[in-house]
């Protein structure tokens, strides 16, 4: 059989400086902004050991602001704008950002940086690498001077929200408090740790939207000290007829424990509540509820979904709390069961260690080789897919701290191919320089 292979695409988020500019260099007590004034676009601008108390303002230039090697250094907040229809790029790394970063039509590539407020891109792509982020983090359109918007967040913590309406984002090994998220969009091995907010953790919206949830930990949206609430509790929601494929998370804990008040679609691991297709195939998912909540409302389910355009296949349900019988316990809204495991009154850990956040199988587990037996879901060693985070071969267990580059996505097409057929695979990775 002879077969060709062609490498479609290969993209590596680099951390790289603006080329072909001048050097301007920065010492204490002389001033950033006025080195940014007199600089001109696509120029460095390092800075030495120190604490600069301005607020940085850069408009109608691309410039790279970097660190002295082994220094430490702090600014202000950071503001880029540019007015005319040439996209322009701010590269930062190694600072530490007392205040916010913000863009207008700016390119922002952030690497090894500490910021303590927000950080707010308009019509313009991030690129985000081992950062911290105080607050928020917000990307707001999909596209600038006719070319879909860009985000590339790869190993950051973002401790509240994370709004994502870039066309295209890669979304790997971050740790984040909950993401809205809309266009094309991978999103995997993340830890989104709710911490008692009761909201969503994964929000999937819009009809222009293609998300694929892979190899996350979802956990801790609940509450119990509220009433009277609709859409909250709930890991990963699918709506506005967006597609996503759910493949290999973990879910858990998304609860309201109060025994008081109305819950509407609230208590759920999974709510696909409007979609153009899902699937949600290999998830682990526990701990999901309304107490005292009604079998009849909306909610209230590990998984809940039409039955229309949602594959639900080879899932482990375990330990819902819910009052609903153990026919009904694990999932409702008319979807379909198709080889899923339910374990409504299982006590007995399925993983190593759950209580210190060890999620691997243990040995005799039932998620061993009991997710999709389809080929493209296999194991990294090639055997079936085990059910849960570390599932699939996507997921690098090491991929939140290592250095190393970091595969984030391979992608296959077709899955099967004839004599003489031709294959096209498509890779994207990180790295960091």
């Amino acid at each position: 059989m002879k077969t060709n292979i062609f490498f479609l695409f290969c993209s590596l988020l680099l951390g790289t400086t603006l080329a072909h500019g001048g050097v301007i260099m920065v010492s204490p007590g002389q001033s950033v902004q006025a080195a940014v004034n007199g600089a001109s676009s696509g120029d460095t601008i390092r800075i030495s050991e120190g604490v600069y108390s301005e607020n940085i303002s850069i408009s109608e230039k691309s410039l790279s602001l970097v660190v002295q090697p082994g220094d430490s250094v702090q600014v202000n907040n950071i503001t880029a704008s540019n007015s005319n229809s040439v996209q322009k790029s701010l590269y930062l790394k190694n600072l530490r950002i007392q205040g916010d970063v913000n863009g207008t039509s700016h390119d922002f590539n952030i690497q090894s940086c500490n910021i303590t407020g927000d950080v707010n891109v308009d019509q313009g792509s991030l690129t985000i690498i081992k950062s911290n982020i105080g607050a928020n983090l917000s990307l707001n359109h999909s596209q600038r001077l006719g070319n879909p918007t860009q985000a590339q967040i790869f190993q950051s913590t973002i401790p509240e929200k994370l709004t994502c309406k870039a066309g295209i984002s890669i979304i790997g090994y971050n740790t984040i408090r909950n993401a809205f998220i809309e266009g094309n969009s991978k999103i995997l091995g993340n830890d989104f740790d709710g911490n008692s907010f009761f909201g969503i953790g994964i929000d999937v919206n819009g009809s222009q939207t293609y998300a694929r949830i892979q190899n996350n930990r979802i956990s801790g949206y609940n509450v119990s000290n509220q009433t009277n609430f609709d859409s909250k509790c709930i890991g990963i929601r699918i709506t506005g007829n967006a597609k996503a494929d759910i493949t290999n998370n973990i879910v858990s804990d998304c609860y309201d424990n109060h025994q008081l008040g109305t819950e509407y679609k609230s208590g759920i691991g999974i709510f696909v509540e409007s979609t153009n297709g899902a699937t949600i195939i290999g998830n682990a998912i526990w701990n999901c509820f309304i107490r005292d909540g009604t079998g009849n409302s909306p909610g209230n389910r590990l998984v809940w979904a039409p039955f229309a355009n949602v594959v639900f296949k080879n899932n482990f349900l375990w330990r819902s709390n819910s009052l609903q019988d153990a026919n009904n316990y694990g999932f409702g809204g008319g979807v379909e069961s198709v080889g899923n495991i339910l374990e409504p009154n299982g006590n007995a850990s399925p993983f190593i260690d759950k209580a210190n956040g060890n999620f691997l199988p243990s040995a005799n587990s039932p998620l061993i080789n009991a997710g999709s037996p389809l080929p493209q879901y296999n194991d990294r060693d090639g055997s079936r897919n085990d059910i849960g985070m570390f599932g699939g071969h996507n997921f690098i267990p090491d991929g939140r701290t290592t250095h190393k580059p970091i595969v984030l996505g391979l992608d296959v097409a077709p899955i099967a191919v004839p004599v003489g057929g031709t294959v096209t695979i498509e890779s994207t990775g990180a790295t960091v320089k």
